[in-house]
């Protein structure tokens, strides 16, 4: 019994010490999200800006499938090519990619309202 105590006890320190680290794993992640989203907000127009983040609410308050996000989400690249893809792509980073004309119709009426 004593042994069984011994491992019990040790094995809830161990699963406390992994969730402490990710917690501070998380809070530093939401950090960076932040960072991130001050830092799109002034590299895009405020209305663009607006209407992604009127339909990334809309599409997981309503659970929307087919929603993929701005381009520029759904890739990376080396740091060394930011700016030749910024330059390249311009606007076009920001186009939403859906999976189908049904899914965009849906978001277009939405963003209409």
């Amino acid at each position: 019994l004593s042994t069984q105590r011994i491992k019990c006890t040790e094995a809830k320190f161990a699963a406390r010490s992994e969730l402490d680290l990710l917690k501070t794993k998380l809070e530093n992640f939401e950090a960076e999200h932040r960072s991130l989203s001050a830092s799109l907000s002034n590299i895009i127009p405020a209305p663009a800006y607006k209407a992604l983040r009127f339909l990334r609410r809309f599409v997981e308050t309503e659970k929307i499938q087919g929603f993929y996000g701005p381009v520029i989400d759904l890739f990376e690249c080396q740091k060394n090519y930011n700016t030749a893809v910024e330059q390249v792509g311009g606007a076009r980073l920001f186009n939403i990619v859906v999976e189908d004309d049904k899914v965009a119709t849906r978001l277009l009426t939405e963003l209409q309202k």
